[in-house]
């Protein structure tokens, strides 16, 4: 089946950010606050941990893991009074078996959320530290006061497909009217027949549920729209008696309508980063690709921290060239009304050797 872009209904009734779904790449624990109890809990736990989600209801964390690592938590929790993100890593025994996990807590009130994620389903225990930190100089160093919008453009989606691997590479930007427009593109196979750059978009490809999401988590992977989602018991969160609210979460479930769109482009996974403009959603970074593609978090967090930065340096450099043109316009403008003024003040300037002639043969014609 084809989506009609004429016809995005689904959009606008879906709630994404309040949908019972979460991605199956991890495990996502909504906690009471102060004793970290778990209160509610995604499905795919007992594939993770060989425990039924409905046995941990109302038990506390430390049925999951270790009196070494939920202090530490517990103790982030009692310091941090207001809203706080807080990564770690940790490794706990499960049926026999030593797992690693890179765990986010995060406060939304009134209640905590723990997303975690297998560091060893992704062959991450012998890759080598990565040093983004001389990768990120490296790549500033290319990007001087006299480099253009365009040029800064083609550069950072350069870096992020050669960072992460994603099939193409997108960067898209939101016009006056809403829709989008591609200014640069690049893709692993240059070969490919399927440009998108200069191609402009309908504002509903991105509805504004989307948008808001984007707004608030400027970070969005999603592993694998054919996978099977997991899903939140209970369904509705006992603390608020409302849908959980996955807005910030990376774990958030994928909407129907956005997973047929996907695969009717024939994509398997995709990585969008937001750009912004102050609280303006500026644009989006977007990586496809054509098989499923988990990201691991080091590499996510360098796209968030180009994103940062290209929030503040691309907007500025189009406004400047923008207002460059402007001036050469304005002086091109009023060069031409001191032109113009000249020639009204002043009527003694030479007139072509043809039109003088043509002046003298009519007075001769005239006596």
């Amino acid at each position: 089946m084809v989506i009609n872009i004429n016809d995005y209904g689904c959009y606008d009734q879906d709630a994404i950010h309040l949908s019972r779904f979460t991605q199956a790449y991890g495990v996502l624990i909504v906690l009471r606050e102060p004793d970290l109890t778990i209160a509610q809990i995604s499905s795919n736990v007992e594939a993770w941990f060989g425990l039924s989600p409905q046995s941990l209801l109302n038990q506390p964390l430390t049925t999951l893991f270790s009196s070494t690592t939920v202090p530490s938590l517990g103790d982030r929790q009692q310091q941090e009074k207001g809203d706080f993100f807080y990564r770690f890593q940790c490794q706990q025994e499960v049926q026999g078996r030593l797992k690693h996990f890179q765990g986010l807590l995060r406060r939304h009130c009134p209640y905590l959320v723990l997303e975690l994620e297998r560091i060893d389903d992704h062959e991450r225990l012998t890759t080598p530290p990565r040093d983004f930190h001389e990768r990120i100089k490296t790549f500033l160093h290319q990007i001087h006061p006299e480099t253009t919008f365009q040029a800064t453009a083609d550069l950072i989606v350069q870096e992020v497909q050669q960072v992460t691997g994603y099939d193409r590479m997108l960067l898209l930007q939101f016009m006056e009217d809403e829709s989008g427009l591609i200014i640069a593109e690049t893709a692993k196979d240059p070969s490919s027949q399927h440009r998108y750059q200069g191609l402009r978009f309908p504002p509903l490809d991105v509805p504004p549920i989307a948008r808001r999401t984007f707004s608030a988590n400027r970070l969005r992977m999603i592993v694998d729209f054919t996978a099977p989602q997991a899903t939140l018991v209970p369904p509705i969160n006992p603390i608020t008696q409302q849908p959980f609210d996955s807005i910030a979460s990376m774990l958030m479930g994928v909407s129907p309508c956005h997973i047929e769109y996907c695969q009717n482009m024939g994509l398997a996974a995709t990585l969008v980063v937001a750009l912004m403009d102050g609280d303006r959603l500026w644009g989006l970074l977007v990586g496809q690709h054509n098989t499923p593609k988990y990201l691991p978090p080091d590499l996510r967090n360098y796209c968030d921290s180009l994103g940062h930065l290209m929030s503040l340096e691309l907007p500025r450099k189009q406004a400047q060239e923008i207002d460059r043109y402007r001036q050469t316009i304005n002086q091109t403008l009023a060069g031409l009304r001191e032109d113009l003024k000249k020639i009204d003040q002043d009527w003694s300037f030479p007139l072509p050797v043809s039109y003088t002639h043509l002046r003298a043969h009519e007075t001769k014609a005239n006596l």
